[in-house]
């Protein structure tokens, strides 16, 4: 039983380091990566369209950002859950 704990541990820093390393590639795709003047100026419509325009992959760079942060989401819950689950069986026994 240990041993299939610890393939799902090291299936879930797996899980965590690709969320964060997917988080960061969908954040650079995502950005514009030259300067704005004059930002506080145009309205939001008008930011929207100028980042889908100037960004190197719009779209592709908000699923990763997305999938990412679900998945770091859902590690964080899983790590919670088995701290506490090792706290609760130590202060059992």
């Amino acid at each position: 039983m240990e041993m299939y704990f610890k393939k799902i541990k090291k299936a879930a820093i797996f899980f965590l380091i690709v969320s964060l390393i997917s988080i960061v590639i969908g954040y650079i795709l995502w950005m514009i990566p030259i300067p704005i003047q004059d930002f506080h100026l145009m309205t939001s419509e008008e930011i929207l369209i100028s980042q889908k325009d100037l960004a190197f992959n719009y779209s592709l760079g908000r699923f990763l950002l997305y999938s990412g942060f679900i998945g770091l989401g859902i590690s964080s819950v899983y790590f919670l859950s088995l701290t506490i689950l090792r706290l609760i069986n130590k202060y059992k026994k």
